[in-house]
């Protein structure tokens, strides 16, 4: 009975990490009937198969959470704060989960990452071929299919994300090609055609998905596994061959894809425009139109939310009141395009000071710290890749305001404790 538990374990986890690309309906299911099958379990927590620095990151990451619940209690907004903590379970969820299961999370780890590889491999055939049917314009600067076949529709970059969020699926695309690479150089894996046909399927949907945070992030991580190859290898020729081709793709991306040649980030720019009712503190409601414009709308937002840090630097306005309170900043500074979509803080370290106080900002940094200092340490070069990815985009999103970045981020993590680096970890 209880192996039978443990192969319905392994199952619901391959699903879940299959679906995550997918859909957030469908990995929040998974997860659930995840911890379902946990708790009829009677195991004890299995401790020993962390060291320190491990058990210090999977601690972090629940407490996480319980920084949130805190921010949940104090905010007067419940309903808000209520669909914002739902979005943070998963850092309650996958930390039980590894200390419960951290023996059967070790023997399988590699199989699980090569589902998730093969999972975003899928996402991003399904994209292109709608993509094709549909004979659209990929990016904004005219990459555009035969007008013959399919539908004629034309609309940017950000819809050939079918799926998920744009920045995230790109996010995603980034993880899977540094778990190829790992693959590569501690998994054992050769490379071979299939291989490096799957590296340059991510390298182009990258392209394609136009997030500049994750272009960077790839070639962040493109870089660092060179640097991990030649310490490696020492094979200095094959190193600044890799150096050569990795630099010049670099320098077509920058000079080829007009988001990423276009550092000012001008979201205005593809907006057409439109009204926005804004009800004011009285009651009163005003129509405010706002055009596509110059403005650059990330740094005036980023902005808005410093003033409001200023205002609760210890405590935070709490987990649903502070996105009416960026909202109303939003307006006063006439930024009626991030009033009318409900846009975030899109930053994520600025987002949780703003609902957590220094309280939140010190347990997220100390988490990050703590993996970086494990990476580190144990040479472990698949959390490191992680850690570029995660960290560049918190910078310019706030990416657990979407349930299934909060999954990605927290199983990847638990996951890539197991990861081989120089000298195996466990």
């Amino acid at each position: 009975m209880k192996n039978n538990l443990l192969n319905i374990f392994s199952l619901l986890v391959a699903l879940l990490v299959l679906a995550m690309p997918f859909s957030q309906v469908l990995t929040n299911f998974l997860l659930t009937l995840v911890c379902c099958v946990a708790l009829t379990q009677n195991f004890k927590f299995q401790i020993y198969r962390y060291n320190k620095l491990q058990l210090c990151v999977i601690l972090l990451v629940a407490a996480y959470f319980l920084v949130n619940l805190q921010g949940f209690v104090v905010s007067s907004d419940k309903y808000h704060a209520q669909q914002n903590l739902s979005k943070l379970t998963p850092f309650a969820a996958l930390p039980l989960l590894a200390l419960l299961f951290g023996e059967q999370l070790a023997q399988q780890y590699k199989r699980v990452l090569k589902w998730f590889v093969a999972a975003v491999t899928i996402a991003s055939l399904t994209c292109l071929a709608l993509a094709v049917y549909r004979s659209i314009y990929i990016t904004p600067d005219g990459w555009q299919f035969n007008p013959f076949i399919g539908y004629r529709t034309q609309f940017v970059y950000t819809y050939l994300s079918v799926f998920l969020y744009t920045n995230s699926f790109a996010m995603y695309v980034v993880f899977a090609l540094a778990v190829l690479l790992w693959l590569a150089l501690f998994g054992g894996v050769k490379p071979r055609v299939g291989f490096w046909l799957l590296v340059t399927l991510c390298v182009a949907m990258v392209y394609l998905l136009s997030s500049r945070t994750n272009v960077y992030s790839m070639f962040l991580i493109l870089y660092f596994t060179i640097a991990v190859y030649y310490l490696l290898k020492r094979n200095i020729r094959t190193t600044i061959i890799m150096l050569i081709g990795v630099s010049a793709l670099l320098y077509f991306f920058q000079n080829c894809n007009m988001r990423v040649h276009n550092l000012s980030d001008k979201v205005a720019e593809y907006v057409e425009g439109g009204e926005v009712e804004i009800v004011l503190d009285d009651g009163t409601v005003v129509v405010r139109e706002y055009k596509a414009s110059d403005v650059n709308v990330r740094v005036a937002m980023w902005q808005c939310g410093l003033k409001l840090v200023a205002e609760k630097p210890l405590t935070g306005f709490g987990l649903g009141d502070y996105n009416n309170e960026l909202r109303r900043a939003y307006a006063e500074n006439d930024l009626w395009e991030a009033v009318d979509k409900f846009y975030d803080q899109h930053n994520q370290y600025l987002e949780t000071l703003g609902r957590n106080g220094i309280l939140g900002l010190i347990v997220m940094l100390g988490l990050l710290l703590s993996a970086f200092v494990l990476a580190i340490k144990q040479r472990n070069y698949l959390m490191a890749c992680l850690l570029i990815v995660v960290s560049l985009n918190m910078l310019m999103e706030s990416i657990f305001n979407r349930y299934s970045n909060s999954i990605f981020v927290c199983l990847m993590l638990m996951l890539a404790m197991f990861g081989e680096g120089k000298n195996k970890q466990n």
